[in-house]
Order: structure tokens, then C-alpha cells, then sequence
């Protein structure tokens, strides 16, 4: 799940978590001439197939936890402008009034929130000369995010994972 850096913070200071504890760059990524990865925005990162924030029972960062938290399974799709859903287990529970219209003013706030930040990244981006195959040379990740490129030893994010 895509996570912003002010949300990372958010998370951060509200479970007690290092950066690299609360997200991971995605896998998908462009490798330059150095051999270094270059990739877009952050993960938040994942125990095994889900989230680490998720203990079965629920979340351990609710309080604090990503704007697309709180609109899953539903999405704005900004190519067309219409409503879609992820797959969900819970999507056969029936939605009170009032959480509907919750749910539609965090759609909106968070279809803000995400052109906001692609408008912040387009700005910041420093673009990169190409290279050929993605084997990871130099070890090391270049997030481009809306705050500008962070530049990650490969060890440090991989220290982190979660077993």
C-alpha cells in the first residue's frame, strides 16, 4: 500500500517506529549507470502476505494509520473518475449511512491528498541516466518521493525486514 511521507511520521511517532520499520520502497524499480535502484514513493511494509500493522484482530496503528486506511477497499480511480474496490474478505458487510458518508469524505480528502503528492514529486524529481539489466551494483535504493530522492543502503532496508 502506498504511504506518504507525512504519514510515515504519523506512524512513526505514534507506534514508536524507525522509518524503516514503518515502510519499504516497492519493488519495482529502474537501475542507473551506477547500478544504484531507482523507484517511486514508499510501501508500507509488510509481515509476510499483509501489513505489519495488522495483528488479525485489527489494526495497531489505527489512530494513525495511512488516509488509504481508512477508504479500503474503495478507491477513486483518477483515469476515468469512477468508484472501485479492491478485493476484500470484508466487503460483505453492509455500510451504515453515516459510515457512507465517512467513507466518501475520505475518498475525496485522500483523491486530493494523492494528486497533491504527485504534483510535490513531479516537482522534486531528479531524473536519472539509465542502465542496462537491474542488477544492483553500488547497493543502493534512490526513493523518489515528494520530499525529494532519499538515497538508502540496500543492507539497511533489508536489515529491516519483517520475518
Amino acid at each position: 500500500m502506498v504511504t506518504f511521507p507525512s504519514e510515515i511520521r504519523r506512524i512513526m511517532k505514534g507506534a514508536g517506529k524507525a522509518w524503516l520499520e514503518v515502510a519499504e520502497p516497492p519493488k519495482d524499480s529502474e537501475v542507473d549507470v551506477h547500478g544504484n535502484f531507482h523507484t517511486l514513493e514508499w510501501r508500507l511494509r509488510k509481515a509476510g502476505p499483509s501489513c505489519r500493522f495488522y495483528n488479525g484482530c485489527g489494526c495497531l496503528v489505527y489512530e494513525v494509520r495511512p488516509l488509504l486506511c481508512s477508504t479500503y477497499p474503495f478507491y477513486l480511480d483518477l483515469e476515468d473518475g469512477l468508484l472501485r474496490s479492491s478485493e476484500c474478505k470484508g466487503l460483505g458487510k453492509e455500510i451504515s449511512p453515516e459510515d457512507s458518508l465517512e467513507l466518501a469524505r475520505n475518498l475525496k480528502k485522500r483523491c486530493i491528498f494523492d494528486l497533491e503528492e504527485a504534483l510535490l514529486l513531479v516537482k522534486k524529481y531528479e531524473d536519472f541516466e539509465r542502465g542496462y539489466g537491474n542488477e544492483l551494483h553500488s547497493g543502493f535504493w534512490i526513493i523518489h518521493d515528494s520530499e525529494g530522492a532519499h538515497r538508502i543502503a540496500k543492507r539497511n532496508i533489508e536489515n529491516h525486514r519483517c520475518k
